[in-house]
Parts: structure tokens; C-alpha cells; sequence
């Protein structure tokens, strides 16, 4: 792996450890790591943060419309044929 990329995920996974509201400043502090790496390492924060916030949004969709009965929510029976005849 790429020496750059190995202090990325280093860095990465180290920020995920910790509360979000810490992590910018944290990060912010890691001076002896490149300014493109923590750049690197914050968009990679942001798309794990998109991620679930999404992840969390289709996850309460689902149960709303599993509560309420929604379409194609239950699975087949036995003996119930799935696909084309």
C-alpha cells in the first residue's frame, strides 16, 4: 500500500474513534501529518457521515413502512412461487 494512503486510513480510523464534534479539531492538531493528508482524511469523514445519515434515513424509511404494511415488505410463504411461471 502506498505510504500516503497507509497514513490516511491511519488517520481515518483513528478520527472514528472519536466523538464527531472532536474530530476536526483533533485532526486539526495532527501537525506532523501532510495538510493534503488531513484534507484527504476530512472528506473521507464527511462521506462516512453522508453515508450514515442516509444509511439511518433508509433504515427508519423501511420501518415506517414495514409498520404500516407497506408493498413487498413480506416474503413469500412456503409453497408461494417467486419470479416467473
Amino acid at each position: 500500500m502506498d505510504p500516503l494512503w497507509q497514513r490516511v486510513e491511519e488517520l481515518f480510523h483513528s478520527a472514528l474513534e472519536l466523538p464527531e464534534s472532536e474530530r476536526e479539531a483533533w485532526l486539526a492538531s495532527r501537525t506532523e501529518y501532510d495538510p493534503a493528508v488531513r484534507e484527504e482524511v476530512r472528506s473521507l469523514l464527511a462521506a462516512d457521515r453522508s453515508n450514515g445519515e442516509f444509511g439511518a434515513q433508509a433504515a427508519a424509511a423501511g420501518q415506517d413502512a414495514a409498520a404500516t404494511g407497506g408493498p413487498g415488505l413480506e416474503l413469500p410463504g412456503p409453497g408461494q412461487r417467486i419470479g416467473p411461471i
